[in-house]
């Protein structure tokens, strides 16, 4: 305890607060009290929970309450649950309603209404504990749901469950949905259950119609999930084509189902059903069609199947023109990685040594393969050059008169930088390149960097539409970026290279 004292002296909130627990185990509540009191007066934010928790024990319940009050007026959730949650073991069911009536009306009414129901439902006021499921209902919470369910059957009102189920599938919410489908296994369930959701997706619910339609296949079979599909797609319905293209998709329907997929992709779907129906003909074999959908897929935006197009390309034996395509879709959406995808095409045709020039220096601005790059200094001369300061030309003089496979590609991501004519794809393709030699020897940097340091070398490389192309990259940016990334890419190679030497 003298040290506790003597640390508290010191404004130690730490302390301070440790130093009540042995005075409340021995029941010396007073002195803890004083204890906390010290440590509140300089308590950081969870400091002070703790402090709120350990006087609520001690006795001194309104203090600790008033503490939770000015952590939660600063916006720290916690003290609101840690308050309810005192609040309920003590009996003191009404306060802490008030707790959850606060946080509900600060956004968290999912939570907030599920954990008032509960309580009121285990204080034994179950029409009470009712009307907060039904607020809890309205704010999307799954649990207020259950718990509504077990208490009009403690209630002896269990014939309202569904009219309860009905106002949860009219929220729209999925959850509700998907919990639906899941309760209905039991048949006499599973017929009010597509009895509801037949009626609602009817209304013009859309969001009831696919689950609507599982149901249905397990219980009736596809063909009467696909005659009230068509029904609703005559009606003007477009939510059932997709159902009606998956069906007729597996039942072998192959020219329906693209039909189908067709009418998705221009209800504004896109490229999702266009590369749905390009996988349904990958499975059937239909190789050169599936290759054209998702050809069109790419050109309708689906970047993230660019490799697995560029592999199909390969396994038809189209090399060159697969080749060509990965080179017009860097050019159209920017992909850099679109680089690899030909690289692989190549060496999947056993065109070894052309894959490796193509993976090393890239591509020429006609689509060309490009060739090795000199530019070391003495090249220069003749030619219109972006200059720049003493230093940075210092980099490029060391890094250029590299030797070997290494020098070749970083010449050649230099040539492509300092070109006259270089603007936002020459100098992404360099960054591309010196990206590439960084992956090389991440294990390098893994081991002499702190890690946070090399987590955002590569960070960079992998967000900003680099060497990824996807809609969680990040493109909103100048090209004076790409110069920043190019001279912290090649200082952090020369700085491998230092470390290797080592």
């Amino acid at each position: 305890m003298d040290w506790h004292r003597q640390a508290a002296e010191d404004d130690d909130t730490f302390a301070a607060t440790e130093g009540a627990r042995p005075l409340i185990a021995v029941r010396r509540l007073e002195d803890a009290q004083d204890w906390l009191r010290r440590a509140a007066a300089t308590a950081t934010h969870y400091r002070l929970d703790d402090a709120a928790e350990l006087m609520w024990e001690a006795g001194g319940e309104e203090e600790a309450l008033g503490w939770w009050q000015l952590l939660a007026d600063a916006g720290h959730s916690s003290a609101e649950w840690n308050a309810t949650r005192a609040l309920e073991a003590a009996g003191r069911v009404d306060e802490a309603l008030d707790w959850q009536e606060r946080r509900a009306r600060q956004g968290n009414g999912r939570e907030a209404f599920g954990r008032g129901a509960a309580m009121l439902a285990n204080a034994g006021r179950d029409v009470e504990a009712l009307a907060w499921c039904s607020r809890g209902i309205d704010a999307g919470d799954l649990y207020s749901m259950d718990l509504a369910v077990k208490l009009l059957a403690r209630t002896g009102q269990g014939d309202q469950t569904w009219d309860w189920y009905r106002r949860a599938a009219e929220t729209g919410d999925r959850n509700f949905l998907n919990m639906l489908v899941k309760r209905s296994r039991h048949p006499v369930a599973e017929q009010k259950c597509l009895e509801l959701l037949r009626t609602l997706a009817d209304a013009g619910h859309d969001e009831c119609v696919d689950n609507a339609v599982r149901v249905m296949r397990r219980r009736d079979g596809d063909d009467v999930a696909l005659a009230w599909l068509l029904e609703l797609a005559a009606n003007g319905r477009t939510v059932a084509f997709w159902d009606i293209a998956d069906i007729t998709a597996e039942a072998g329907r192959i020219d329906e189902s693209l039909t189908w997929w067709q009418r998705c992709a221009d209800s504004g779907l896109g490229f999702s059903a266009l590369r749905r129906a390009a996988e349904t003909l990958e499975r059937s074999g239909r190789l050169a069609e599936a290759l054209d959908w998702y050809r069109r897929a790419v050109a309708a935006g689906d970047v993230d199947i660019i490799g697995k197009t560029a592999e199909l390309f390969a396994t038809l034996s189209r090399v060159e023109e697969g080749v060509r395509w990965c080179h017009d879709t860097a050019e159209n959406f920017q992909a850099s990685y679109a680089l690899t995808s030909a690289v692989e095409i190549l060496e999947m045709a056993n065109r070894e040594p052309e894959a490796a020039n193509l993976r090393h220096f890239g591509w020429e601005p006609d689509g060309s393969t490009a060739p090795p790059w000199d530019s070391t200094p003495s090249t220069d001369v003749g030619r219109l050059l972006a200059v720049t300061d003493q230093a940075r030309a210092d980099i490029l003089r060391v890094a250029a008169e590299h030797d070997g496979a290494v020098g070749d590609r970083l010449r050649h991501a230099i040539e492509l930088f300092r070109g006259r004519d270089a603007g936002e794809h020459e100098k992404r393709s360099a960054v591309v390149v010196l990206s590439g030699l960084l992956e090389e020897r991440r294990d390098l940097l893994k081991s002499e960097l702190l890690r946070k340091d090399e987590q955002e070398l590569f960070s960079v490389a992998n967000n900003f539409a680099i060497r990824h192309q996807n809609e969680q990259q990040k493109r909103d940016y100048s090209v004076e970026f790409l110069d920043w990334i190019f001279w912290w890419y090649l200082a952090t190679i020369e700085l491998t290279n230092r470390l290797g030497d080592r």
